[in-house]
């Protein structure tokens, strides 16, 4: 019985044996195909796109550190570093002016004497300066008289009217008459040096120059063009630009392109001002159309005008105020015409144009407002203007 049962379990396996399905071997040259699990393809797939944001995030933060960078070369040349060290000024030739004798405004009418003797010949009145004998109404002996809008000095006379022209923004228009011409100035930035790359608010020079009104200049201090700078009789630049404005010593105000203008020939005249900014913006008294300069567009201008000796006027446009961009180039033409101006001239505009009168500053700046390098003044104090 035992060895009947073996031989059946026998039997039972190798039945067992034979049913099995065989595996069939790989061919000896045929390459497995082995794939991934599915966790293995997902790590892979979160690596790149780690990588791929990485270099996201790094292109980002790059493009930020250049930009910082940039920004703060520009802080340091624009708002701590001077781009040089002072410039002396050169003294140019000087036409003598300071004083007009002037004919007495009235004779007084000679009575018979009994005596019949030669009554004394009136003397002649001598006024200060250059132009007071034709403005003489124009300025006070006492004390000076000042209002909201206004000042009459011994020397200077000042009336500002303040127009509204669209919404919020208004322009600014100050009528000034001086005694003499030493009483209009400019005053650069600092202590008076002229600094490339200097600035300050057109108040705070104002008050140090006792400057009783003030607008801002050319910009001279930041421009990396070439163009005359003339202050108060002193070269400190005599590299041509495009259009620019002359203030001579006998008071005319005129303004050149810049193939009209020799500075060696002009200055036997008598330069007391030359500022580089433009463009001209009137030919001959009459409005133009064509203008030297690709800042046409409008924005906030500062400009300044002549109408005959030692009488001129300051006007500053407020802009880009809500919807009101300013005045363009040719709206400035209209306006300084509208005036009766002889002459005309754009100085730098824009965050930087500013009228300042008895410590005030009267416009809204745009953009918040921008320092200068130089202002164009006028001041009572005789110490101060020589």
């Amino acid at each position: 019985m035992e060895d009947k049962e073996k031989l059946e379990e026998i039997s039972a396996e190798e039945a067992e044996t034979n049913s099995a399905p065989e595996k069939e071997e790989p061919a000896e040259n045929q390459s497995v195909e082995e794939t991934p699990p599915e966790s293995h393809l997902h790590r892979r797939k979160e690596r790149k796109k780690k990588k791929r944001m990485l270099h996201i995030w790094l292109n980002y933060t790059i493009d930020i550190l250049i930009a910082g960078i940039l920004l703060l070369v520009f802080a340091l040349f624009h708002h701590v570093i001077p781009a040089s060290e002072p410039t002396v000024g050169k003294e140019l030739p000087t036409v003598s002016q300071n004083q007009l004798v002037m004919e007495p405004i009235s004779t007084p009418t000679l009575q018979p004497s009994v005596s019949m003797e030669a009554e004394p010949t009136p003397t002649p009145i001598i006024y200060e300066g250059q132009f007071g004998g034709l403005f003489e109404d124009k300025f006070t002996d006492g004390e000076p008289i000042w209002t909201e809008n206004s000042y009459t000095g011994k020397n200077i006379s000042v009336t500002i009217d303040k127009i509204n022209y669209s919404g919020d923004a208004n322009y600014f228009v100050a009528d000034i008459y001086v005694r003499d011409l030493k009483y209009l100035r400019a005053a650069f930035a600092g202590n008076g040096e002229f600094i490339s790359g200097k600035s300050d608010e057109v108040k705070n020079m104002a008050a140090e120059n006792n400057g009783i009104l003030a607008i801002s200049g050319d910009y001279c201090g930041f421009s990396s063009r070439a163009g005359y700078i003339v202050r108060n009789g002193l070269l400190y630049r005599d590299k041509a630009w495009e259009d620019v404005c002359v203030l001579y010593q006998d008071g005319e105000m005129v303004t050149y392109e810049n193939n009209e203008f020799d500075l060696e020939t002009m200055s036997q005249r008598g330069i007391w001002q030359i500022w580089s900014f433009g463009p001209m913006l009137l030919d001959d008294g009459n409005v133009m159309e064509k203008f030297n300069s690709r800042l046409n567009p409008q924005n906030p201008r500062t400009a300044i005008g002549y109408y005959e000796p030692g009488h001129y006027c300051f006007v500053v446009v407020e802009g880009r105020i809500g919807n009101v961009n300013g005045f363009s180039t040719k709206e400035m033409s209209q306006l300084m015409y509208d005036l009766g101006c002889k002459a005309a001239y754009n100085l730098d505009g824009g965050g930087t144009a500013a009228m300042v009168f008895n410590g005030e500053l009267l416009n809204v700046q745009a953009d918040g407002g921008r320092g200068c390098s130089d202002i164009i003044y006028v001041t009572d104090t005789w110490e101060d203007a020589q």
